[in-house]
């Protein structure tokens, strides 16, 4: 999940070089990573879309299967991975 978050990012930043607009992030000019080519950003754009929807799947099976551990299963998976630990009395 977090090589395809990485991934669309650099993505994103390729589609924007090749449609040959300014990115600005906090007042600083990044510079173009790709030329400017209305044939690569239409096939980036869709490779970043691609990556979006397979982002909000993993996310979406992800948060399922922790509802799964936590309230079917039940074999204290949440606990262990708390910050706050709470004190068990079988320990």
């Amino acid at each position: 999940m977090y090589g395809l978050m990485v991934s669309q990012a650099l993505v994103g930043w390729d589609m924007v070089s090749a449609s040959d607009t300014p990115f600005v992030v906090a007042g600083v000019h990044v510079p173009p990573i790709a030329p400017a080519d209305p044939w690569l950003y239409s096939g980036l754009h869709e490779t970043y879309l691609v990556f979006g929807y397979a982002l909000f799947i993993l996310f979406t099976l992800h948060m399922l299967a922790v509802l799964d551990h936590v309230l079917v299963l039940r074999y204290g998976l949440r606990a262990r991975m708390d910050l706050w630990r709470t004190s068990r009395k079988d320990e």
